[in-house]
């Protein structure tokens, strides 16, 4: 198992520079994510070198600021050639590291018994199934936070442009499930406002997107 973590992108809604070094608390953005991945995964963070708390294997898209599809076509490149389960993520979701857990263990099982669970909560248990990502708010598969089989990645990147090429495009040749595993896990921070959102948020709640009330405080009642 791998994660392919992308973190070399411009930042521009965030004002420029690296909005994955922005802090939620007492730690990066980035450095959330990685930590929450599970010790055990090879984790390869494309962009520019930093520290970080965990081990990882960096590696630069090509060119850098190539866009996510060149990132992704580099970081699996420089995951471990016998990766079967590759797991793609953005460094700007500090909430995403339980949803790739739970995707990579599914589609694992599917790759180890030759289909997917049918009671796996996807919409499509089918065992030519070439991934499965979170489910977003407005219902669409986030293709960036998504556990796929290393071999349809290799097979759609294979021989293709990816500078600058879009994420949904270049893959739209892979079969791909959507499983609703909470809104808290798609949230990514483009902006300032998006962190702020993020910093207000209930860390270990089932949905991390509910407010934190203040203590001593009771629920509004309904509006009649």
């Amino acid at each position: 198992m791998a994660a392919i973590v992308l973190c070399g992108g411009a930042s521009r809604r965030f004002g420029g520079g690296d909005k994955t070094a922005a802090l939620l608390g007492d730690e990066s953005l980035l450095a959330r994510l990685v930590t929450g991945l599970p010790p055990a995964w090879a984790v390869v963070c494309v962009g520019a070198e930093r520290p970080l708390p965990r081990q990882v294997t960096w590696t630069r898209e090509d060119p850098p600021g190539g866009g996510p599809v060149a990132g992704l076509a580099a970081g699996l490149r420089a995951a471990p050639t016998t990766t079967s389960v590759a797991v793609v993520l953005a460094g700007d979701q500090p909430f995403a590291a339980p949803a790739a857990r739970e995707l990579a263990d599914r589609l694992g099982r599917a790759v180890s018994t030759a289909g997917p669970e049918h009671d796996d909560g996807a919409d499509d248990g089918g065992a030519d199934v070439d991934g499965l990502a979170a489910r977003q708010p407005d219902g669409r598969a986030q293709l960036l936070l998504a556990a796929y089989r290393a071999s349809s990645l290799r097979r759609v990147l294979a021989g293709r442009e990816v500078r600058d090429r879009g994420v949904h495009a270049t893959l739209r040749g892979l079969r791909v499930a959507a499983v609703d595993l909470g809104a808290a896990s798609t949230l990514d921070v483009d902006t300032a406002a998006d962190l702020a959102r993020a910093a207000a948020l209930e860390p270990g709640h089932a949905d991390p997107l509910r407010p934190r009330r203040p203590a001593g405080t009771t629920p509004h009642p309904p509006e009649s």
